[in-house]
């Protein structure tokens, strides 16, 4: 076990009720069996999957009303609160350009996968639920979480309320706007790198 106090704060993936919650492969780190760049680092499909949906949002919503930001943007929750999204969907009044932390809510957020670890929570599903609900409490509108393993998509609108789909479905991001990953992989397969 380790003291957690002295714990480097590059370790901290996000801060929620007061609490640290680390990056997966933390005790790996802190036990020297892995470098800190080999557990902040995804695996290519999870980038892919982040790159083309913010560059497919970026060219398909209104950019006069909406900001796509991706890349793990910060956004400041109650207190000393503050979690990461991967991709998130602000409208433009809504967002200050500034070396913060956003303050107001993001209307969509994208995760994929689970870059936590999720031991002192309880389970990889704890954190989700707790992280999706602490989203909708700040104001956001849709939590669209991609689960990689499973190749299933959950949305939220409201607490409690989760739908599961499938890749092969149509997840609607921002109105008219849909991401349908099997179709996108597919795609890819169909038309190989010259």
């Amino acid at each position: 076990m380790y003291d957690k106090t002295k714990i480097p704060g590059y370790l901290i993936y996000e801060v929620t009720n007061g609490k640290p919650i680390y990056f997966k492969g933390y005790k790996e780190v802190l036990a020297g069996e892995k470098k800190f760049e080999w557990i902040k680092g995804y695996s290519t499909l999870h980038c892919w999957l982040k790159t083309n949906f913010s560059s497919m949002l970026v060219n398909s919503i209104d950019n006069t009303k909406f900001d796509v930001l991706s890349g793990e943007p910060g956004i400041k929750m109650e207190g000393d609160n503050w979690r990461v999204a991967q991709v998130a969907i602000f409208k433009r009044n809504k967002l200050v350009l500034n070396k913060k932390y956003a303050e107001n809510a993001p209307e969509i957020v994208i995760e994929i996968d689970v870059q936590a670890d999720t031991e002192d929570i309880g389970s990889d599903m704890k954190y989700i639920r707790d992280k999706v609900d602490e989203y909708l409490e700040k104001g956001v509108q849709k939590v669209i979480w991609v689960f990689t393993e499973a190749e299933i998509v959950v949305t939220c609108t409201e607490k409690g309320k989760w739908q599961v789909e499938g890749w092969e479905k149509d997840i609607e991001t921002i109105r008219g706007v849909t991401i349908n990953i099997a179709q996108m992989l597919k795609q890819r397969r169909e038309n190989p790198a010259q």
